[in-house]
C-alpha cells in the first residue's frame, strides 16, 4: 500500500476511536537525507500508525517527544542535525549526515486545511492538488503550520492574512500547473513554506479477467496503486479470485473511457485475449487520459488491430501512439504469468516515475577514478 493511502486509512480507523492524532512531515532538507520533503508519519501518543520520515533515525524521538512539543502550539518544527543542536533541535544519529526539518503537529479533524483531510479528499476524488505549509515564520499573524490547499475542486486557507494568502495562492497555482513540489523562502526572509504537489496513487485498469491478470493486479496492489479489473462479461472461473484483489467493472468498451478519464494518473493494460474486444478497447483508450496503454501479445497482432481501426476511420494520432506500449512490458526474459506481470509492472513504474528503465549499475561511472569523482561531486 502507498504511504499516502496507508496514512489515510490509519487516520480513518483512529478517528473512529476518538484517538488524538499527530503527524510529522519532512519540510526541509539540507545535504543528504534518507527521506525528502513530503515524507510523513502518522502517530498517536503511544505508537506509530503509518508512514516514515527517515530510515529509523528520527521516528523514535518524534514518537517520544512529539506530543509534548505540541502541548502549547499546535505545530512546531524540530531540526535534526547529526553535528549540532539548533534552538529546537535534538542531537541524533542521522546516518546520512544531513540536516532535516520536521514539522510536528496535532491533527485538527475539523480543519479543511488539515493535511490528512486534504489527502483523503484527493484520494477519494482521484485528483491532484497542492498543499502549502508554512514551516518558518517571523510574522506574528502567520503561525508555523498555517496552510493553503488548492485543487481543481477547492481552495481553502487557514491562519493566513490577505497578503500572504495571495502570495501562497500564486505559488500553489504554479505548482499545480507544473505538477511539481518546491520550497519557498520570502524575499525578506520572514517566511518559509513547503509547496507540496499532492497526487493520488496511480490507478491501473486491467482489461481482461483470465487467470493471467491476477499476478499483475496483485503486484500493482502491493505497489500501493488502485486497481480495477475490467471485462464486458462475467467470468465465473475467476470472479471470486478477482474480487479479492481488485475492484471489478463489467461494462462495454465504450463506457470504460469515462472511468479512466476520471483519474489523476490512469494506466491501462489490455489483455482480454479477445481480439474484437481488444480492438474496441484500443480505439477508445488511445484517445483517453491514460498515461500508458499497454497491449499484451505480439506486435503484429496490435498492428493488425490498428490497421482495422484505421480502415474504420479511427486512425490514432502520433501523440496517441506515443502512449501505446505493445507488446506491454520490459525485456526481462519473462515467460510465465508471474514473470510477465513483473515485466509489465516494471514498465508501468518507469512510466509513472518518468524514468528510463535501465540497470542502476548503468547510471554510475564504471572506473574507480570516475566513481571517486562522482562521489565528490554528489557531496
Amino acid at each position: 500500500m502507498s504511504e499516502l493511502l496507508a496514512i489515510c486509512e490509519a487516520a480513518r480507523s483512529a478517528r473512529a476511536t476518538g484517538t488524538t492524532l499527530f503527524m510529522a512531515s519532512v519540510v526541509h532538507v539540507e545535504g543528504s537525507s534518507y527521506r525528502r520533503p513530503g515524507a510523513r508519519m502518522l502517530f498517536t501518543s503511544e505508537r506509530l500508525l503509518a508512514g516514515s520520515i527517515s530510515g529509523g533515525c528520527l521516528e523514535r524521538d518524534v514518537l517520544a517527544r512529539g506530543p509534548y512539543r505540541t502541548r502549547e502550539q499546535a505545530a512546531v518544527v524540530a531540526r535534526y542535525d547529526s553535528s549540532s543542536e539548533g534552538e529546537l533541535g535534538v542531537r541524533v544519529g542521522l546516518g546520512c549526515g544531513g540536516v532535516v526539518d520536521v514539522l510536528i503537529e496535532r491533527i485538527d479533524p475539523t480543519s479543511m486545511c488539515s493535511a490528512i483531510n486534504f489527502f483523503e479528499r484527493s484520494v477519494a476524488a482521484e485528483q491532484s492538488g497542492v498543499l502549502v505549509t508554512v514551516h518558518r515564520s517571523l510574522l506574528p499573524e502567520v503561525p508555523v503550520g498555517a496552510r493553503l490547499a488548492l485543487s481543481a475542486q477547492e481552495r481553502s486557507a487557514s491562519f493566513l492574512h490577505a497578503r500572504v494568502e495571495r502570495e501562497l495562492s500564486g505559488l500553489a497555482e504554479r505548482a499545480l500547473e507544473r505538477q511539481q513540489s518546491s520550497c519557498y523562502r520570502a524575499p525578506d526572509g520572514t517566511l518559509e513554506a513547503f509547496v507540496e504537489f499532492v497526487r493520488p496513487p496511480p490507478h491501473l485498469f486491467v482489461c481482461g479477467s483470465n487467470h493471467d491478470v491476477v499476478p499483475l493486479l496483485t503486484l500493482a496492489t502491493n505497489l500501493g496503486w488502485r486497481v480495477t479489473s475490467v471485462d464486458r462479461q462475467e467470468r465465473f472461473s475467476t470472479r471470486e479470485t478477482l474480487s479479492r484483489v481488485a475492484r471489478r467493472l463489467i461494462l462495454p468498451s465504450a463506457q470504460l473511457r469515462e472511468h479512466v478519464d476520471g483519474c489523476a494518473r490512469p494506466l491501462v493494460v489490455i489483455m482480454s485475449h479477445d481480439q474484437d474486444y481488444d480492438r474496441e478497447l484500443l480505439g477508445q483508450l488511445l484517445g483517453s487520459r491514460a498515461l500508458y496503454v499497454g497491449v499484451l501479445g505480439p506486435r503484429r497482432r496490435t498492428e493488425r488491430m490498428l490497421s482495422e481501426l484505421a480502415s474504420s476511420g479511427r486512425a490514432p494520432s502520433e501523440l496517441e501512439l506515443a502512449r501505446m506500449y505493445a507488446p506491454a512490458g520490459l525485456a526481462l526474459g519473462a515467460e510465465g504469468p508471474e514473470e510477465i506481470a513483473l515485466s509489465i509492472a516494471a514498465e508501468l513504474q518507469a512510466v509513472v516515475a518518468r524514468a528510463a528503465a535501465v540497470s542502476l549499475r548503468e547510471t554510475y561511472p564504471s572506473s574507480f577514478s570516475e566513481r571517486c569523482a562522482y562521489a565528490e561531486s554528489a557531496e
